[in-house]
């Protein structure tokens, strides 16, 4: 983790778990995961059998395995695929001019991305035989401009197409941090700017007004809006031996009281033991995870009523980025884009 600071940066397994009933959009066939981009403080939905990848310290998302592993090269991925461009060393640049910095003499139109205003550019790369759609926007929590690029063979773009405007649609802005100290560094939780926050000792993030964030943080749960929740914990405190293999779980089944077997064991951060379950109490569906360092461990995860459910996990996951990518790849840099001494995305000629 860059400069010690710990993310909620979870492996694949994680991923393919928390996938499950997530949202389904009307014009969508196929369950839905959620993607936190935090170069631009932003999460956005994609299809669950697409996967993740990088290029040169890019996000990609690609519809199949044999398109990442090309797109991964530099290469045309030959399927719908997306990338993620942002270069901080130009802050000050405007989102219509970054678009044709990168893709030089397009005709661009507006466009509303996450509620804030951006431009797209859409057209056909022949040298590659792909269709292209770039969007560019400020993003309002880092203030810079970004870039969502989208590719797919043109001979299947109008298939592609109507999923795509699926993906962007549900982009949305997390401009807010609140965190907790733990295992030598700091855990941030990303939310909405119009959430409200709660805190004694603990983290306490609702989406709805602030006495309903308090009373989360006392343990009422009735008619909770969508909410994240960390607290610290001392195991041996509640009589849990911190170097037990179970730790992780047996602090999941004292907070819930249940014995839980839908628990999922894995490594959190630099190793640490943790473990993850979903359940339902009190009408309210919880997702949990428990990670322990030593003798303390960190407990957290988020709830929202069970028939919001569907619609709120998208936030809950973002929150909590259990699927962030990870940013410790040096991204290729404007100066090399401009100098031409690169390939663009997905191999487009500069």
């Amino acid at each position: 983790m860059h400069s010690g600071r710990k993310r909620l940066i979870l492996v694949m397994l994680f991923s393919l778990i928390l996938g499950m009933n997530q949202p389904v959009h009307a014009q969508d066939l196929t369950a839905m995961r959620t993607f936190a981009w935090r170069s631009a403080g932003l999460i956005m939905q994609y299809p669950a059998d697409w996967v993740q990848g990088d290029y040169q310290g890019n996000p990609l998302l690609v519809s199949t395995a044999d398109g990442l592993d090309k797109a991964s090269k530099g290469d045309v991925p030959g399927v719908p695929a997306l990338t993620f461009l942002h270069y901080p060393q130009v802050g000050t640049i405007s989102p219509t001019d970054l678009l044709l910095l990168i893709f030089p003499d397009q005709t661009t139109s507006p466009m509303v991305v996450g509620g804030v205003s951006g431009i797209v550019a859409q057209f056909e790369d022949t040298a590659t035989g792909q269709t292209v759609e770039a969007v560019a926007f400020k993003s309002p929590s880092i203030n810079q401009a970004h870039l969502v690029v989208a590719v797919a063979p043109t001979e299947t773009w109008a298939e592609f197409e109507p999923r795509l405007q699926v993906m962007l649609s549900s982009i949305q802005f997390l401009s807010e941090t609140a965190s907790l100290e733990f295992a030598g560094g700091t855990v941030a939780f990303d939310y909405p700017d119009d959430w409200h926050t709660a805190a004694n000792g603990q983290v306490v993030v609702a989406s709805s007004e602030q006495p309903k964030a308090e009373a989360i943080l006392e343990g009422d749960l009735k008619d909770a809006p969508p909410f994240i929740r960390a607290q610290l914990l001392v195991p041996s405190g509640i009589g849990i031996d911190p170097a037990d293999a179970q730790a992780p779980r047996q602090i999941l089944e004292s907070f819930t009281g249940q014995t839980l077997s839908n628990i999922t064991e894995f490594e959190w951060g630099d190793g640490l033991p943790a473990a993850l379950t979903q359940i339902e109490v009190e009408g309210i569906s919880l997702l949990l995870v428990a990670v322990v360092n030593g003798d303390s461990a960190l407990l957290m995860g988020g709830g929202a009523t069970i028939e919001a459910w569907p619609t709120a996990r998208v936030w809950i996951d973002g929150a909590l980025n259990l699927t962030v990518y990870n940013e410790q790849i040096a991204p290729l840099t404007l100066e090399d884009f401009i100098a031409g001494d690169t390939n663009g995305p997905f191999g487009m000629a500069q």
